[in-house]
């Protein structure tokens, strides 16, 4: 079969885009929110004016709000989570994401006010309002009160001051705005900071505790970003206090003969008298008797293991991670997760191990349906986070484990094929792939490079088309990538397009490409009518005629020829399917209708009758 060249249509995207939209109008609400009625009665005169309201809900729901996590995922926007955990470098060596000094380093003040703008409600919140005493009465935190003698009465002593919280405060259940809800956080921390300048430790540990529990309710999801900021934000000037008050407290223990501790001190630096009332605040977190409370204010005070030795932190990581396990709900496991990645990158940004290992190491699920999606689904958050080496080696691992997809699995009493999912996949991949910028050092489109000797060497059914598929969505990926601009874009990542600019090079190299996936494809129409599978021929040759229709330039007449051939192919053996060659007919006349396609080409086309 001669060779054949790919020529790809020049788009203009925005100008397509703009002819084919429609008038569109905003909307404020969500289509499904509940409408409420107010209806109003005037009686007598003696009587006062009642009034009701009726909440129509359009399916019937019992709340007429929606704040379903799917509703979330349909804003297509990127929750604080991803955003952060997607900066975390893999590689040790190389420069922090949250270094000051790294271009795209984003304060984490600039990242908290978008969270806090972004994720808002107007549903009511539940506040639990507790009047917190000083539990242990005031005095420093060497003691945090009374110390009793013997190991067993001091965790008695500490259990006994952190239930006075539970059993004698005086606790109010309130429904709050978002705003009211802000504001009594914010006066907690108020609270919070006068507790502690009046030297009642255990009461301020007792206010950052309340404030951690607020994070296990999670019934309004779509503030759940803006209540885990606002609640951290106390945790960390708690942290930030104890933490000054033992560097205070270790400087005026050392000897006059000294000069003052440096920032950058070494654990035996540090009097053993400061190193034990580091201890002992441990040991009273430690106490904290709920799961979550006791992880969140352990993190808040992870840099005061400085000042016990080099090892603790390490050790400390490994334990929190583990910890997490233990926390029931998804959401607030991930938001755990994500602030003890964040205060232990603040801490010890070397320890990317440790950081690391805070979640599900992919390699190690057992399905590997399951390990390709989250490559692809961690490949594409690291690209919205301009973490590109990152994105790299989850695209490359997704790639590496294509191989490995067993040729069927188990479906109830018979076996399935996989290789539709596997084609739904590399789909996925392929759109994946598009904004992905090349990296110089490996060469033009070395991912998809790398992905078509995967699929060019994996055993295919020889009944199936699905490699068939692929290569016709190549020739669409690389026809995109031929465009002056992308359609696909991500924000402050700079792709091919503007990589290579209009390098002839780049061009070419692209060319060749799409010459080798066409003539593949008709290599394999070839082989179809060879063995005489007919039908298999025409309808794939109608497949590839609609793909030269989208993305060929058929006033081309090299590309004209071979659209022609291929219809003509299909109509001649009466085996295609005849709605599906009719849409296409309309669709060339109309494509010629506005000149986009010849009206030659157009006239030259014919249905074949069936009788």
């Amino acid at each position: 079969m001669a060779a054949y060249s790919w020529t790809p249509r020049k788009r203009n995207y925005a100008l397509e885009i703009k002819k084919s939209g429609i008038a569109t109008e905003s909307c404020e609400n969500h289509p499904l929110k509940g409408i409420i009625v107010t209806e109003t009665k005037i009686r007598t005169r003696s009587d006062p004016k009642v009034e009701s309201q009726i909440v129509f809900d359009p399916l019937g729901a019992s709340n007429g709000t929606i704040s379903d996590p799917l509703s979330q995922m349909a804003a297509a926007t990127l929750d604080p989570l991803s955003a952060l955990a997607a900066k975390i470098e893999i590689k040790a060596d190389a420069p922090s994401a949250h270094h000051p000094d790294n271009e795209t380093f984003e304060p984490w003040a600039s990242k908290r006010a978008d969270i806090l703008a972004k994720f808002q409600t107007s549903e009511k919140l539940s506040f639990t309002a507790a009047i917190i005493t000083g539990g242990g009465g005031a005095g420093g935190d060497d003691d945090m009160g009374a110390r009793p003698s013997g190991v067993s009465e001091k965790m008695k002593n500490r259990l006994e001051q952190l239930d006075d919280f539970e059993e004698g405060s005086v606790k109010e259940m309130l429904s709050l705005s978002q705003q009211e809800y802000t504001k009594r956080i914010e006066d907690l921390n108020q609270t919070l900071l006068g507790a502690w300048q009046q030297d009642q430790r255990v009461k301020a540990l007792k206010i950052v505790i309340q404030c951690s529990k607020f994070l296990v309710e999670t019934s309004v999801m779509q503030f759940y970003p803006s209540k885990f900021v606002l609640i951290t934000d106390v945790l960390e000037h708690f942290g930030q206090l104890v933490y000054d008050r033992l560097f205070l407290k270790a400087q005026q223990m050392l000897p006059g003969s000294l000069k003052k501790l440096s920032e950058d001190f070494s654990p035996d630096q540090i009097p053993e008298t400061a190193k034990e009332t580091a201890r002992n605040w441990f040991f009273k977190i430690a106490s904290i008797r709920e799961l979550v409370p006791r992880f969140y204010v352990e993190i808040s005070i992870l840099k005061c293991y400085r000042f016990l030795d080099r090892e603790e932190i390490p050790r400390a990581l490994k334990r929190l991670v583990n910890m997490i396990r233990g926390i029931g709900d998804p959401l607030v496991s991930s938001y755990a997760r994500c602030y003890l990645t964040r205060i232990a990158h603040d801490v010890v940004p070397t320890l990317t191990d440790y950081l690391w290992t805070c979640f599900i190491t992919i390699p190690s699920l057992q399905s590997i349906f399951t390990r390709l999606q989250l490559y692809v689904l961690c490949g594409q958050t690291a690209l919205l986070n301009q973490c590109l080496s990152q994105a790299d080696g989850f695209f490359k691992a997704a790639i590496a484990l294509l191989p490995e997809m067993p040729k069927t699995v188990d479906s109830d009493i018979k076996q399935k094929s996989t290789e539709p999912w596997i084609g739904e996949f590399l789909n996925t991949l392929l759109s994946a792939l598009l904004p992905a910028p090349d990296n110089p050092e490996v060469g033009v489109l070395y991912l998809l490079r790398g992905l078509l000797n995967v699929v060019q060497e994996y055993d295919w059914d020889k009944a199936s088309d699905t490699k068939f598929g692929f290569y016709v969505n190549v020739l669409s990926l690389l026809a995109s990538h031929q465009q002056d601009e992308l359609l696909i874009r991500v924000k402050n990542v700079d792709s091919n397009d503007a990589l290579y600019g209009s390098d002839p090079k780049y061009f070419h190299e692209l060319s060749t490409m799409s010459d080798t996936i066409l003539n593949e494809i008709l290599n394999h129409l070839k082989s179809l009518g060879d063995s005489k599978q007919h039908r298999r021929q025409s309808e794939l040759s109608l497949t590839l005629f609609a793909e030269i229709i989208h993305h060929g330039d058929v006033k081309q007449e090299a590309m004209m020829k071979l659209a022609l051939n291929l219809w003509n192919l299909a109509q001649s053996q009466g085996l295609s399917d005849p709605k599906y060659a009719a849409r296409l007919m309309e669709l060339v006349k109309a494509r010629a209708s506005i000149n986009l396609i010849s009206a030659e080409f157009a006239s030259k086309l014919y249905l074949q009758s069936r009788t």
